[in-house]
């Protein structure tokens, strides 16, 4: 889904790619996708320090790891995005104080920008943060905002 993602961003137009660091576990694969989209792979800690706007794409069974990681470099005052599923938004403003958090959910047809995201707003959540997530998803599909409580049925 992370490609699906940068996909969508870049069909976007609203970042260019040389403002769009990543980081993954794999090196391998960090470098393969380097070379497949155009775009360089940085630390974590250099891509928390040179971005207002982190999109966390990992798995759920990951989170513990990378937002105590997250919390030690100090995410206060970034904009986070999570497409955790089964992650409350409250998981995430708990372990990230001061972090404004987006919980967003798209579906597998947004592959093909045929799906639907579902988007939940944390309290920190301003109206810009808001408008912008929905430009980035628009090119997968239908964006839909959702109560949280209402995102886990």
């Amino acid at each position: 889904m992370a490609q699906t993602l940068f996909r969508s961003i870049y069909l976007s137009k609203l970042i260019p790619r040389s403002q769009l660091p990543f980081t993954r576990r794999d090196q391998g694969k960090m470098r393969q996708n380097e070379q497949e989209f155009g775009i360089t792979s940085a630390s974590l800690e250099t891509l928390v320090e040179r971005s207002d706007l982190i999109f966390l794409c990992i798995r759920p069974q990951q989170a513990d790891q990378v937002l105590e990681h997250l919390a030690k470099i100090g995410v206060s005052g970034k904009r986070i995005v999570s497409i955790l599923a089964g992650l409350k938004i409250a998981y995430f403003e708990q372990r990230l104080p001061g972090a404004a958090v987006i919980r967003a959910m798209p579906n597998l047809p947004a592959e093909l920008g045929e799906g639907v995201t579902i988007l939940s707003y944390g309290a920190r959540a301003d109206l810009e943060f808001c408008s912008l997530v929905k430009l980035f998803f628009q090119n997968m599909g239908l964006v839909v905002d959702l109560a949280e409580q209402h995102m886990d049925l």
